[in-house]
């Protein structure tokens, strides 16, 4: 999950490369608004910035576990987070450069978004740990049925009369034929 990281982490830089470059590169004067003497465009940009780490920190506490398991349950969370890192960003440049806009509606929007791909990570965290905890209940009753078939095959083994190795036959099949 490491590597998936690695690569979130790329389009992530890219992305907030990408804002950046747009926001301070677009001329400062739009609209005979100067962007950069407005308050609310520096706050605005700050929030901004602060989701797209917010949403990058989220992202790495989702792909530090190394379990292969855990790493196929968690692949919505990285699909949640790069369509939460393109909307952000798209929707940041554009608050950010049309200056009759305000800037901190941008920001609110921002927020909200991020606050958007939380709930939804933690929805996708929450789905991956009952799928898993369900999937280490079956391993440990196939574990139980494994171990309770090997016990009988020992007892088909040891049988003294053909009696007593029918019955324990029978239990084995059942056993081993088990839907548990």
């Amino acid at each position: 999950m490491k590597k998936n990281f690695k690569y979130f982490a790329i389009v992530w830089f890219a992305l907030l490369a990408v804002f950046n470059v747009v926001t301070f590169v677009t001329p400062r004067v739009i609209f005979d608004i100067d962007r950069f003497e407005q308050a609310s465009f520096w706050i605005a940009y700050a929030f901004i910035t602060l989701c797209f780490f917010f949403q990058l920190g989220t992202a790495w506490l989702v792909c530090k576990k190394d379990d292969k398991e855990k790493v196929f349950l968690n692949i919505p969370i990285l699909r949640i987070g790069y369509a939460s890192l393109i909307v952000s960003a798209i929707v940041a440049v554009v608050f950010m450069i049309i200056a009759v806009i305000p800037a901190w509606i941008g920001a609110i929007v921002c927020v909200i978004l991020t606050v958007i791909f939380a709930i939804a990570s933690v929805k996708a965290v929450a789905v991956a740990d009952v799928v898993g905890a369900i999937d280490d209940k079956v391993k440990e009753q196939t574990q139980f049925m494994k171990l309770a078939v090997a016990d009988v095959e020992v007892l088909i083994a040891s049988a003294t009369t053909a009696e007593i190795k029918e019955e324990v036959k029978k239990v084995y099949e059942d056993l081993r034929y088990s839907d548990y």
